[in-house]
């Protein structure tokens, strides 16, 4: 059986109707390159993940800091102070 996953969305759905065990073809995208893996699929060790602070969901018109609770990582806006050291002048775009 083969499974399209557009979106990054789509992934832990699958992933998670996907039977703990099973050996899966992976296509992976990285630097305009195709990389082939396989993979096995485990159960996710539920002591690994790091809990991070959720954002006020009651008033969310403006989100600093977005939590990715599923994934164990917060994203936030880069400050004016930071951005010199973290962003090239020229870098017009960031795509995480």
């Amino acid at each position: 059986m083969s499974v399209v996953i557009d979106t990054m969305r789509e992934l832990p759905r699958v992933v998670a109707e996907t039977k703990v065990g099973t050996r899966a073809e992976v296509e992976i995208w990285r630097k305009n390159k195709v990389i082939n893996k396989s993979v096995v699929i485990e159960r996710l060790n539920e002591g690994s993940l790091v809990p991070v602070e959720s954002p006020d969901v009651e008033d969310n018109t403006d989100v600093d800091n977005t939590s990715v609770l599923n994934l164990g990582f917060s994203l936030s806006n880069v400050s004016k102070e930071l951005a010199p050291n973290m962003i090239s002048p020229q870098t017009k775009r960031v795509l995480l």
